[in-house]
């Protein structure tokens, strides 16, 4: 890799930088790196070497300055993880180069930490697995019931397929099943073929279900019963010969006067 960074364009090379290791992995403390510092305006370049945590490239330690092109890195106090490695060249007269190179710290086995699920039947949900180390691979393999393999899955670490942040230690996979109780298995491997197992029972819920009309299976409606009314008072009945209050003076009135004209007749 030679990477050329130049503020006055009419040098093409202020100091390139070589790296020899990109991709490596490392089970110790002390890491040997090797530079090829090539400076053509014949400025003695300084070198100031950082360790990066790949995610998301903070720096975890810068253990070496100098202009020595072969040095030993002491990483002791670096966690296990993906790792840049990253040089930057400076010469007298401030022009400067960079160059960064990828690696992964793996000093102790993988190990799981945990395993967690949030599964709803027939729904993607995630499956996750918390790992120390640096393991190149993380798998699962699911059972239901009756010990009958249903999936296996390739857990992923790198803000993929569901997974929340790039070299966490919390590898993901996304999967889809029936509901019910579930064995799973977790394997996790290294660069150097160290290998951790982990078992988990995971249940997964059934669907909520949905009320609701038409053709989705909604609970049918049950019919309101009309309230009773009461029926409307009813008239009293007129009896036959049954003659109301008001008329009765005039018919006294009338009998009297007959009454009257029969004694004058007699």
């Amino acid at each position: 890799m030679n990477i050329r960074r130049a503020s006055d364009r009419s040098h093409a090379a202020t100091v390139p930088v070589r790296e020899a290791f990109s991709g490596s992995t490392f089970d110790t403390a002390q890491i040997p790196v090797t530079l090829k510092l090539a400076d053509p305006d014949g400025n003695s370049p300084m070198v100031k070497v950082c360790v990066r945590r790949a995610g998301d490239g903070t720096d975890l330690a810068c253990p070496y300055q100098g202009s020595n092109a072969t040095l030993t890195l002491d990483v002791s106090g670096i966690p296990d993880g993906r790792m840049q490695l990253h040089a930057i060249a400076t010469d007298g007269t401030l022009k400067t180069d960079a160059v960064s190179a990828s690696f992964t710290l793996a000093r102790a086995a993988p190990a799981f930490l945990g395993a967690a699920a949030g599964l709803t039947a027939g729904q993607p949900g995630p499956l996750t697995a918390s790992v120390a180390g640096s393991p190149t691979s993380v798998t699962a393999r699911v059972l239901d019931a009756s010990g009958k393999a249903v999936a296996t899955l390739d857990l992923r670490d790198d803000a993929t397929s569901g997974d929340a942040r790039a070299h966490d230690g919390v590898w993901t996979a996304q999967a889809t099943l029936p509901a019910g109780t579930y064995s799973v298995s977790f394997s996790a491997k290294d660069a150097a073929g160290r290998a951790a197992t982990y078992a988990k029972s995971v249940v997964v819920r059934a669907a909520p279900q949905q009320n609701g009309g038409g053709s989705g299976g909604g609970t049918t409606p049950t019919p309101s019963t009309p309230t009773p009314t009461a029926p409307p008072p009813t008239a009293p009945s007129k009896k036959k010969g049954f003659l109301p209050g008001p008329e009765l003076p005039f018919v006294l009135v009338g009998l009297a006067a007959l009454a009257l004209a029969l004694r004058k007749r007699r």
